[in-house]
């Protein structure tokens, strides 16, 4: 068990389940990807030695894709 004691326990769990909310929301995951591979995009353009092909993507504030 991680602990016999009930406090630490459920301070240990809020604080788990705080840190999923603010950390790991849809959006957040969907801006990560983008950004992953906006990155991608731009190595594959440095080492081809061109411009990249694909358009890069962005967000309004609400993070839906404004352009893909």
């Amino acid at each position: 068990m991680l602990t016999d004691n009930p406090e630490i326990r459920y301070r240990m769990t809020v604080d788990a389940q705080t840190h999923l909310m603010l950390n790991y929301s849809e959006n957040k995951l969907q801006q990560q990807v983008f950004n992953a591979l906006g990155q991608a995009q731009k190595i594959h353009a440095e080492v081809a030695g061109k411009q990249a092909s694909t358009p890069a993507v962005a967000f309004d504030d609400a993070g839906r894709i404004l352009s893909a």
